[in-house]
């Protein structure tokens, strides 16, 4: 059974709801964040587009077939795995499954555990090929035990994105919402939907500023892969409680290296302000 007409029109627009609950009102005061974060009403002016782009999709087939109720863990990932000391191929436990939920296939389509992602192969060949070989055995799997996640699996990413962000756009900023909405525009054709994207093409200089937020927004992300990769930390910066202390002083030695290395040369100021902004974790 999949979930069609209302019943999928109304999930999908209450996840556009759920962004826009999350916009403090008109008049606070915010703390400082970059610039790609955006202001207030330009999370509101999205989510508003968001949702006649979202409502046009719904009536799309393949949206329709890729949204059969699946339940599913919301983070597999190793931290959250027990396995037999006995047998390390026996899953014993996992941790927080009463957080599962039952949701269209799609809206987890994205969703790879971390053991399942290979890592740079710079850093261990061998741990990047094993994640190689899990990647696939977790595709296996999917296409064999649940099907019809597989099958979301397998449509165009971008198909799929205005659903995946708009109840996060307050967390994840701005720009990473606004890109999805001018991608999947420009590709309205190409991806065979009906009719012309209610989301109007952004003009040249709307397009620069988007894309010099869109850079900024990127080394950000860049900037926690890299520090989750250094400190040994969760995507999330989550340590075990018996190591957190050291990732506590080892992440802050990191940024003190950082500024350290913006030097006192010319707008040496604006980049110790900038990285402090873009830093991902607690400097407290």
């Amino acid at each position: 059974m999949n979930l069609t007409g209302s019943d999928l029109s109304a999930y999908c627009i209450g996840l556009v709801d759920v962004g826009l609950s999350r916009l403090p009102p008109e008049d606070t005061i915010l703390d400082e964040r970059p610039s790609y974060y955006g202001s207030i009403l330009e999370h509101a002016r999205l989510l508003s587009f968001g949702r006649e782009v979202i409502q046009r999709l719904v009536t799309d087939v393949r949206i329709q077939d890729a949204a059969a109720p699946a339940l599913l863990h919301a983070d597999l990932n190793k931290r959250n795995i027990y396995v037999s000391n006995d047998d390390p191929t026996t899953i014993t436990g996992l941790i927080d499954w009463q957080s599962s939920s039952i949701e269209p296939a799609f809206i987890n389509a994205d969703k790879i555990p971390d053991f399942a992602v290979p890592g740079p192969l710079s850093h261990d060949q061998a741990v990047h090929r094993n994640a190689e070989i899990y990647r696939q055995a977790f595709d296996a799997g999917m296409k064999g035990l649940v099907p019809k996640l597989f099958a979301a699996m397998t449509l165009d990413d971008e198909l799929l994105r205005p659903f995946r962000y708009c109840h996060r756009t307050w967390t994840d900023g701005a720009v990473a919402y606004r890109d999805d909405l001018i991608r999947i525009s420009e590709r309205w054709q190409e991806l065979g939907l009906a009719g012309s994207s209610p989301y109007p093409s952004p003009t040249h200089d709307e397009l620069r500023v988007h894309q010099e937020e869109l850079e900024r927004f990127n080394s950000a992300r860049k900037l926690r892969r890299d520090l989750v990769d250094l400190l040994n930390v969760a995507a999330d910066g989550w340590v075990p409680n018996e190591h957190y202390e050291a990732a506590k002083v080892a992440q802050m030695q990191v940024y003190e290296q950082l500024l350290q290395a913006v030097g006192s040369g010319e707008n040496a100021c604006e980049r110790k302000q900038e990285l402090k902004a873009l830093w991902p974790f607690d400097r407290k």
